[in-house]
């Protein structure tokens, strides 16, 4: 039934995040790797070609002999800017932020370690979701191609959601021209949807759930929509811990 269907994106999109409150001493080990104990603080050993050091204010990350240094202060700011800065273009509800929580983890994928990376986790009532970000902090943006959905789930999650995307599946015995047509008349987003058999949409990062709903409405879904689902979003297998978390997502708060 579409309105069941539907009625499950609210759930998966929209969720009461797991609860998780307290800020972690940074490079509080959860995760993969090994923490080491340094004359300086503290190293995470996540691969043999990844390390993560800390000492003060003081991150560096080396990947296959390149150091990346940050100050972790700066890091913070800086992730709490791009969230804001993406979430309030988007529907998501921008004032959870203020009670959501802020993961940082380090990702290294086992069979290409040297594309490590940082993987950004916002804990909210909004939904949660994660984003991925270089190691090259000049170079974050957060956008709808780097974003998963976790719904309730916290990172890593086996049934994270692409964002933005919605796939379509045509009854048996319908079209895609046909499919495609009952889209169209009912005001799903077609510019830039893909297939035939099963379309996927472009709906917006966070729309997801509107959109179903709205398709799943449709006096005549039944008779050209088999199934409204969410696409996985794949993680690729490798290491990755936690680094630090803070509250608070919204810009300018410290």
């Amino acid at each position: 039934m579409l309105m069941r269907i539907a009625s499950l994106f609210v759930g998966l999109v929209a969720g009461v995040a797991a609860a998780s409150c307290a800020s972690l001493p940074f490079l509080k080990w959860q995760g993969d790797g090994q923490v080491v104990q340094t004359a300086n603080g503290a190293c995470l050993d996540l691969e043999p070609r990844v390390r993560a050091c800390q000492s003060g204010d003081k991150l560096e990350v080396t990947v296959s002999g390149r150091t990346h240094a940050y100050k972790k202060s700066e890091l913070k700011s800086l992730l709490r800017e791009r969230i804001f800065q993406f979430v309030r273009t988007t529907p998501y509800p921008v004032a959870t932020l203020k009670n959501a929580v802020v993961e940082l983890w380090l990702d290294a994928p086992v069979f290409t370690p040297e594309s490590a990376h940082f993987v950004a986790v916002v804990l909210s009532k909004g939904g949660n979701f994660r984003a991925r970000l270089p190691l090259d902090a000049a170079a974050w943006q957060i956008d709808g191609e780097s974003l998963a959905l976790l719904g309730t789930d916290a990172f890593p999650s086996a049934t994270a959601r692409r964002a933005g995307k919605l796939a379509v599946a045509a009854k048996p015995h319908i079209t895609g021209a046909a499919l495609r047509d009952f889209l169209g008349r009912s005001g799903a987003p077609l510019v830039d949807a893909t297939g035939e058999a099963v379309v996927v949409l472009e709906t917006g990062a966070f729309a997801e759930t509107e959109v179903a709903k709205k398709l799943a409405s449709q006096r005549d879904a039944r008779l050209y929509v088999q199934e409204i689902e969410l696409i996985p979003a794949t993680e690729p297998d490798g290491s990755r811990a936690l680094l630090t978390s803070f509250s608070d997502a919204r810009n300018g708060k410290q």
